[in-house]
């Protein structure tokens, strides 16, 4: 899994695009949906947002379907090298509705929430769900709060 400095998945093209995958049900589907966002903004951060997502697909089906893993190891493959892409300024592009951007608020508060409680802050997807126009200002702050005085016990499956 990649992450580097100055790039976040905290990007509400890419976090619309990540959400709706979710809701799709093969992995071909999934790897179509996310290719042709890529496709429609070839960047170096666009690149990195789509080779982790495709790394942390691949990993939740490691122990079910080595055939799965194996078209994705494909598709990740098929991105080539992050140097062929530019690095933009990060522009959102696309107009949304508010039934996409409820969902991606939902999604994103969801996976905070689930952070925090188990006593980790982490500050990008924080300012992220704070952003949204229909935040829960109230409870953003209280699950900021209950990660700060809760040990860390949260852990990463890579």
């Amino acid at each position: 899994m990649r992450k580097s400095k100055h790039i976040s998945k905290y990007h509400l093209d890419w976090q619309i695009t990540r959400v709706k995958a979710k809701k799709l049900k093969t992995v071909q589907e999934k790897c179509a949906h996310v290719r042709a966002y890529f496709d429609a903004m070839p960047s170096e951060q666009n690149w990195e947002r789509v080779v982790n997502y495709l790394e942390g697909l691949s990993m939740g089906y490691r122990k079910k379907n080595a055939e799965a893993v194996a078209y994705i190891a494909n598709e990740i493959i098929s991105y080539g090298d992050r140097k062929s892409y530019t690095f933009d300024a990060d522009t959102i592009f696309g107009t949304y509705t508010n039934k996409e951007l409820q969902a991606c608020y939902k999604d994103n508060f969801k996976r905070y929430s689930n952070y925090a409680s188990k006593g980790y802050f982490h500050k990008e997807i924080y300012e992220f769900v704070k952003s949204f126009d229909c935040a829960d200002s109230d409870a953003i702050e209280a699950y900021k709060q209950t990660a700060e005085q809760t040990p860390n016990s949260h852990t990463f499956f890579f």
